[in-house]
């Protein structure tokens, strides 16, 4: 079967993470093409893809600011969507593929792709972020444009139920696929000795709830660190310094940037649970990758950490914005072996659920049909 995904640039993320994860493990049995247009920031050796020249993609960047001007829509995103499809546009020209699976933005171009780029009866949108997140900001000025284009969409695939219940009322071929775990932990799983809480993910004060995260540790006794790895904006980072600084929590708070592979295996090896301050995700990816490595996973009882836990069946959650329970439950998890051992359990089964051979053998009953 040839299968086509569609994704913009391969920077250090998990969207991208995840699909370059399920492209390597479909290409067992098919024949699979990446199309993308920037940065390499991972792996790609192996893989099949398809990229427009510099040339081109500068060329359809003039053209796509010229058509935003004539039109007077100034808006950044608009630019970039229509150029993202002009750049599409000039790669392909009817190309047969029997699944086409696009990622933000082409999510925008469902009528536009079948009709007049590929040909293929399985156009397929794949989502990884919440349906709010898509409709209220990211395309808020794009509504009727997407809301037609997911309509069109043979199928689509969300991360998680609240996501996908959305877009049931708009597309009734709406499924849930979990991501799968992107990391081999080659057999290690944390020895749970040391009271190391690990955070990892993009420094963002609102969607990463970071100033719940300084709260929490400023209840922690002392002798509990949590390790941060992840960047953000320099605004966010700031600000994250300066709390860090105005609560006195350089010992309960050890920043530690951007991690290699290696060294974030290193971290989960080291750690005994992972920490989530969310306020929104979509399935988060770092929380499947601890639990690999059989770290209890504890965070506030958003929708997305539910559904990775099962309700809470895989892991502790809290109700959301308590960070005193939450503190406590963290002194008393890293103080209480027999429990720190039965939610490592409860993490190493819940990560075996979300094998990538058992998240691709879904993708194919599900999707490539």
């Amino acid at each position: 079967m040839k299968i086509l995904f569609c994704q913009t640039q391969f920077k250090m993320g998990g969207q991208q993470k995840v699909l370059l994860t399920l492209a390597r493990e479909l290409s067992k049995d098919h024949d699979v093409t990446i199309y993308y247009e920037n940065h390499n920031f991972f792996n790609l050796n192996g893989l099949k893809t398809i990229q427009p020249s510099k040339f081109i993609q500068g060329i359809n960047l003039f053209i796509s600011l010229l058509r935003n001007v004539l039109k007077r829509k100034f808006k950044k995103k608009i630019v970039a969507d229509y150029w993202h499809l002009k750049n599409l546009k000039s790669t392909f020209n009817g190309e047969e593929y029997d699944c086409v699976i696009l990622l933000n933005p082409y999510i925008l171009f469902v009528n536009e792709i079948r009709n007049k780029i590929l040909k293929s009866n399985n156009i397929v949108c794949w989502t990884h972020n919440l349906y709010e997140n898509y409709v209220n900001e990211r395309f808020i000025f794009e509504q009727n444009q997407l809301f037609n284009s997911m309509r069109s969409a043979d199928k689509i695939v969300s991360l998680e139920e609240h996501t996908a219940s959305k877009w049931k009322k708009i597309n009734s071929n709406t499924i849930v696929i979990h991501n799968p775990v992107t990391i081999d932990n080659h057999g290690k799983i944390s020895s749970l000795n040391n009271k190391s809480v690990a955070f990892v993910g993009r420094i963002q004060i609102d969607s990463k709830g970071i100033d719940y995260l300084c709260e929490v540790a400023r209840k922690l006794p002392e002798g509990i660190v949590i390790n941060m790895a992840g960047s953000g904006n320099s605004s966010d980072e700031n600000k994250l310094s300066q709390w860090i600084e105005q609560y006195s929590l350089e010992k309960k708070i050890n920043l530690l940037g951007v991690l290699t592979e290696t060294e974030m295996t290193d971290l989960y090896e080291r750690s005994s649970l992972l920490l989530m301050t969310s306020r929104y995700e979509g399935f988060p990816l770092v929380a499947v990758e601890a639990m690999s490595f059989g770290l209890p996973l504890i965070g506030f009882d958003i929708p997305s950490l539910k559904e990775v836990t099962s309700n809470g069946e895989y892991g502790k959650l809290i109700d959301f914005g308590d960070v005193e329970s939450m503190a406590s439950f963290i002194t008393k998890i890293l103080n209480d072996k027999e429990l720190l051992s039965i939610y490592s359990e409860k993490s190493l089964k819940r990560s075996k659920e979300l094998s990538v051979s058992s998240i691709a053998n879904t993708w194919c009953k599900e999707v490539l049909l």
